[in-house]
């Protein structure tokens, strides 16, 4: 079902995409020294 374990954002963004980010952030804060973000 597309509809289990949802996050309920009503902002209209992904789950998945906003929890790309959150890693980025998380791993840079455990000390990363090389981050990114890319769409692949």
């Amino acid at each position: 079902s597309p509809y289990r374990e949802t996050s309920n954002i009503y902002d209209g963004s992904a789950f998945t995409a906003d929890m790309a980010i959150h890693n980025v952030i998380g791993d840079s804060f455990r000390g990363a020294t090389w981050v990114s973000i890319h769409n692949g």
